[in-house]
């Protein structure tokens, strides 16, 4: 299997989470492939 690039994960994430910035997504490998979560940034 080959591993996608970040570029790739970017693009599917923007896909499946058009409203969302990347940095409001969490993406991970799951044997499936990628998953990725919406992943809500809080103030520090």
């Amino acid at each position: 299997m080959r591993s996608a690039t970040d570029e790739q994960i970017i693009s599917y994430a923007r896909e499946q989470f058009p409203d969302l910035d990347p940095g409001e997504m969490r993406v991970e490998r799951t044997p499936e492939g990628l998953s990725v979560f919406p992943s809500p940034v809080y103030g520090d």
